[in-house]
């Protein structure tokens, strides 16, 4: 709001200048300015670059988009305020009007009125075109398609839980909260220590595994992914409310970075020093507040209620280390800065307001990011494999009957040259309202996709 009304002060002085550089005859200005001279000019032609300078660094792009749409609309404010304050006409000379005359508008009303719908074409073109404006846009075919070159059954029910190490090593959980290694070639689970206690959440980053225990006493581990040594353990204190299930977690040098779908919030643990912050409890973002949709179907309970698919359930973090990407499973998807996480001077009011409506997403059953900042979702209500990049162009990959049933997505290193390669865990009871992999007997499977 304050940016707003800078702005449309800012381009009410420059569309004042320009006024007042008309002839006398033509201007028609109230505001009684000095004469046009070379520092008017030169203000005309460095205001609006300032403008746009201050926007972008206030805002980002939407200090862009701010800056182009408030140049017509205080254009058009002026026009109107000018309009009522021109001054009476001088008395005398009546009987020109005796004269029939065909009306006229005057010039500076045209000049103005011209430059007004250019700037409002120019403005719009400019948001138009916009990468906010292209992130709205519907999910379009790719020009080469992502292609399912493999399908593995599954001897272990696991979890929708999958995990890689940058080098595209897949790790999965199992029902029970056991870590598996997990072969791509054939689908071969290994479990990597059984001596480690039940896990509910899991990533894969340069410094290993780290992990989350389950209850009665959770903690975060770090793992060492060849041998399941317990590298480090960091206690939550009292961190965790009532009833908090920790679903993704992402880590970064020193910091990681939880959501818990349970009491939806973010926690922020300290590497170095194990202290845990609580931080946006409650904050409407990380609920769902849409109905989970599979195969254009509302999933339902035994007692034929919709669900929502739970709280914030997808966290990932980009090559840089500095966003944070999070969404419940209805979507949609939100960006957040880690810095804001961190910033102890910052109040929940500060960073309620930093969290940024990313995309529109369909009801998904998995995320990822590659490290060009390309996340890849599994849309389960069309069975489509999407990308959202960087550019933030919307692109459909892939459609197959299969994906349907997606429950967990992850990065595979690529064993055909530089194409790269996702696995994707489906759990064919998943369409037929089945909730527990290991209550089922139809096993879940594996898809190798290669992508374009």
């Amino acid at each position: 709001m304050i940016l707003s009304l800078i702005l449309m002060s800012l381009w009410a002085v420059i569309w004042l200048l320009y006024l007042n550089q008309l002839p006398s005859y033509r201007r028609q200005n109230p505001c009684h300015l000095p004469p046009a001279g070379t520092l008017q000019k030169y203000l005309r032609l460095l205001l609006p670059v300032c403008g746009l300078t201050m926007a972008f660094l206030l805002n980002g792009l939407d200090g862009l988009f701010l800056w182009a749409f408030t140049a017509p609309f205080t254009g058009f404010l002026l026009a109107m305020l000018l309009s009522y304050l021109q001054p009476p006409s001088p008395p005398g000379r009546t009987e020109l009007a005796k004269r029939p005359k065909s009306p006229q508008i005057p010039a500076m009303h045209i000049r103005l009125s011209s430059l007004l719908t250019s700037a409002f074409i120019v403005s719009a073109a400019f948001l138009g075109l916009s990468p906010a404006a292209r992130a709205d846009r519907p999910w379009q075919d790719a020009h080469t398609q992502a292609q399912i070159t493999a399908e593995h059954e599954l001897s272990q029910p696991l979890a929708a839980s999958l995990s890689s190490l940058p080098d595209g090593s897949p790790f999965a959980l199992s029902v029970t909260g056991k870590i598996y290694r997990l072969d791509p070639v054939d689908g071969h689970l290994t479990i990597l220590m059984d001596e480690l206690p039940p896990i509910t959440a899991l990533t894969a980053t340069a410094q290993g595994l780290w992990a989350v225990t389950q209850a009665p006493q959770p903690a975060l581990l770090n793992i060492a992914p060849d041998t399941g040594v317990i590298l480090n353990h960091i206690g939550f204190g009292s961190t965790l409310a009532v009833g908090s299930h920790i679903s993704a977690l992402q880590v970064t040098d020193n910091k990681a970075f939880l959501v818990d779908d349970g009491v939806p919030a973010f926690v922020v643990i300290d590497l170095q020093s194990g202290h845990a912050e609580r931080l946006l409890e409650g904050a409407p973002s990380l609920s769902s507040h849409a109905p989970l949709m599979r195969h254009g179907q509302p999933v339902t309970t035994a007692q034929g209620q919709s669900r929502t698919g739970g709280n914030v359930h997808f966290l990932l973090l980009d090559r840089s280390k500095n966003w944070l990407f999070y969404q419940t499973p209805t979507g949609p998807l939100y960006r957040i800065g880690t810095t804001i996480l961190t910033d102890s001077s910052l109040g929940p009011a500060e960073r309620i307001e930093a969290m940024t409506n990313w995309r529109r997403t369909p009801s998904l059953g998995g995320m990822t990011i590659n490290r060009d900042d390309t996340i890849y979702m599994v849309d389960i209500d069309h069975g489509d494999l999407l990308a959202f990049g960087a550019d933030r162009l919307p692109w459909r990959l892939l459609h197959d009957d299969r994906l349907y049933d997606a429950q967990a997505i992850s990065l595979l290193k690529g064993r055909t040259g530089e194409q790269g390669q996702l696995a994707v865990l489906t759990n064919p009871a998943a369409s037929a309202g089945g909730t527990n992999p290991a209550s089922t007997p139809n096993p879940q499977h594996l898809l190798e996709i290669t992508l374009p």
